[in-house]
């Protein structure tokens, strides 16, 4: 039997209560997309830099003054 997957609600379709219940107490992540040629130049600095992507990214945003989660500052995965 070939059953379609579910596929998630937009949050705009979702009530305003059911986004608070979903996302109170638990840390916001941010997903920043870019094209692939802007990653290869990211990856390849961040390797020069003996760093991994993730804290190269982090550590640059905020040397411009974005504020990071403590939660992320610590992380090493």
């Amino acid at each position: 039997m070939n059953e379609l997957p579910i596929r998630p609600m937009r949050p705009s379709a979702e009530r305003s209560s059911a986004l608070a219940k979903k996302f109170s107490g638990q840390p916001a992540r941010l997903a920043v997309r870019v094209d692939k040629s802007t990653l290869r130049a990211i990856r390849k600095t961040a390797t020069n830099a003996d760093k991994t992507v993730k804290r190269f990214v982090l550590d640059a945003l905020r040397e411009k003054g974005v504020e990071i989660a403590e939660i992320d500052l610590t992380d090493d995965e």
